[in-house]
């Protein structure tokens, strides 16, 4: 494994560079055609081949016969430059797994960087498998790609992006794959204008305290304890959660993620369980569809209305 700064990962087995990975960084792979006593090895009048470093000459896959498209790191390494081109990315780890039949990068892009939570940042994870378990293609996660657990984790809940099976025509697939980053660069451009007229648009407590009942109780008949309680919580994280000053539809936003992420400081639930529904279940949903409410000034007014109607309704 190889990392552009100075972190240490988990594993100590990062090959701290200190300085941007490069293309050289990744071994180089050749094809070497498959022989049986000096001829080569055809099977049904096919040759077949292996794959092998430069510089041990150790196989790395399984053989394979003319229709498998290899596409080692090196080409993995161009892939990037060609697709991320015109964005402010940086390839931050970088390194082969399984015998050095896979291949990753884990890449940041500035144009998400505003997307993330406080204390993280998204990546965009690219790998491939040169002997056919795993196809070409990226994902966007919070994890920082550095071992086959970190990989398999983000492939298993990251953001897929694409994902293109190792043919003789993955290449040609070049164009969707630079417009599917494209979209993405440009919706988080459009996430970055909406959280920027969030935090221009003035919110008082009450307001807040709607809006969080419309999304919580919604349209029920009664009210429980419990659903009261949970809006006090929501309101009380509007004014002190982190970073909030309890001014702005902003405030709103981040004072629901943060208790979908952590809870209120006297939930019982544990901290991985918290997390779990956050990032990977129910809450994870929940957080969406708050968001596409509340960026919508219409949808956010409905919202705001039928809670103040659902506190009414508890008041009685």
């Amino acid at each position: 494994m190889n990392g552009a700064d100075s972190q240490t990962d988990w594993h100590k087995k990062t090959r701290v560079l200190g300085r941007p990975i490069v293309r050289e960084d990744m071994p180089a792979i050749v094809k070497r055609e498959l022989t049986l006593d000096g001829k080569p090895l055809e099977i049904d009048g096919k040759p077949w081949y292996v794959l092998a470093t430069d510089d041990d000459n150790l196989p790395v896959a399984k053989p394979f016969s003319e229709s498998f498209s290899v596409f080692d790191a090196r080409a993995g390494w161009d892939w990037i430059q060609e697709i991320l081109g015109g964005t402010g990315f940086k390839v931050k780890r970088a390194g082969m797994l399984w015998n050095r039949s896979t291949w990753f990068y884990s890449v940041e892009l500035k144009e998400l960087n505003k997307l993330s939570r406080a204390g993280t940042v998204l990546n965009l994870n690219l790998a491939n498998g040169l002997d056919g378990s795993l196809s070409r293609g990226a994902e966007l996660s919070e994890t920082t790609v550095c071992c086959a657990n970190t990989l398999s984790l983000s492939r298993v809940y990251g953001q897929r992006v694409f994902q293109v099976k190792n043919t003789k025509n993955a290449t040609v697939r070049m164009d969707s794959q630079r417009e599917e980053i494209e979209k993405l660069c440009g919706m988080a451009a459009v996430w970055n204008a909406a959280m920027a007229d969030l935090q221009k648009t003035p919110c008082q407590v009450q307001t807040a305290r709607e809006i969080y009942a419309g999304e919580i109780i919604g349209k029920a008949q009664e009210v429980s304890t419990a659903a009261r309680n949970k809006v006090d919580g929501l309101t009380a994280l509007f004014q002190r959660g982190d970073g909030n000053r309890g001014e702005t539809m902003a405030d709103v936003l981040n004072g629901f993620t943060q208790y979908g992420t952590r809870g209120f400081e006297s939930s019982k639930k544990d901290v991985f369980t918290r997390i779990e529904s956050s990032e990977f279940g129910g809450m994870a949903d929940a957080k969406a569809g708050f968001v596409t409410r509340l960026i919508e000034p219409a949808a956010r007014e409905l919202l705001r209305d039928s809670g103040a109607k659902s506190l009414a309704l508890a008041t009685n």
